[in-house]
């Protein structure tokens, strides 16, 4: 999760913009989540991100953010079961359509990417989760390792 205070200093563009051309206020909550998926073959999809709200307002939707990115919210600003079923069915599910089945979709044991419902979902889509061990993520996981470890 981010910190989205306005008053910081740092601020999140894409890696080849020189500067940033617009500024776009924090929802005034304190964490913002981003859920991240990056395939073995260095493909990635846009960013989902979850605001810490109780709905989404349309002036925290970047102008120019990435294309296809997706943006959600919760009370908590973290990934919750519904929202990560909206990543898995709208957001992860029509961008490997063509992908080759079954495939995996390796994550850490979050309950909220466990559900009945996601669980099906994905089998039903040839899709098989795999988690993480418990307590490892911080030296397993691979985008927190390798990708997002300078974010942290």
């Amino acid at each position: 999760a981010f910190g989205d205070d306005p008053g910081r200093k740092q601020v999140i563009i894409k890696r080849n913009s020189k500067f940033a051309t617009c500024i776009q206020g924090g929802s005034g909550k304190s964490y913002t989540t981003l859920l991240i998926c990056i395939s073995a073959s260095g493909k990635f999809l846009p960013p989902y991100i979850i605001y810490r709200a109780h709905r989404l307002f349309d002036v925290w939707i970047p102008r120019n953010g990435f294309l296809s990115s997706r943006y959600n919210a919760t009370s908590s600003g973290w990934n919750e079961e519904p929202v990560f079923f909206d990543w898995l069915c709208n957001h992860f599910v029509p961008a490997v359509k063509t992908v080759k089945k079954p495939m995996v979709l390796l994550m850490d044991g979050y309950h909220s990417h466990l559900s009945t419902r996601i669980i099906k979902y994905s089998m039903d889509h040839g899709i098989h989760l795999e988690c993480l061990p418990p307590h490892t993520t911080n030296i397993l996981q691979p985008l927190d390792v390798l990708t997002l470890s300078k974010m942290k």
